[in-house]
Formats: structure tokens, C-alpha cells, sequence
């Protein structure tokens, strides 16, 4: 069975997006950010309070990426 169609919003625009699609997308995008906030950490711990060259550091990200 179908969905019902979207319609338009108040502009006149196409909607291409349920509420549940909103709702998924942003799970989505909150895993990414987090884990571009762990890997920002990281490089900052390891380059600052570790003393490793930012080179070795990539390195070692690169390396246990698989």
C-alpha cells in the first residue's frame, strides 16, 4: 500500500519529507557529529598533552580504520 502524498507547504513547495524521515536524518547526523568530536579530542590530547607529532597521530588514526 501506498503512502498518502506529501502535498505542498505553505509556499508552494513539493514536501519530500515526513516527520519520521526529520526524526532519522537527525539520528544520523548526531552519530557523525559525535564522532567527529571524539576524533577532535583525541588529535587534540595526543598532539598537546601526549607530545606526539600530528604526522603519527594520522598515522595511527589511518592505521586502526582497517
Amino acid at each position: 500500500m501506498a503512502k498518502k502524498p506529501l502535498g505542498l507547504d505553505k509556499s508552494g513547495v513539493q514536501k519530500v519529507m515526513r516527520k519520521g524521515d526529520y526524526f532519522a536524518d537527525s539520528l544520523g547526523q548526531f552519530a557523525l557529529n559525535s564522532m567527529s568530536g571524539l576524533v577532535g579530542l583525541l588529535t587534540y590530547f595526543y598532539t598537546d598533552k601526549a607530545a606526539m607529532a600530528a604526522g603519527a597521530v594520522a598515522t595511527v588514526f589511518k592505521s586502526g580504520t582497517g
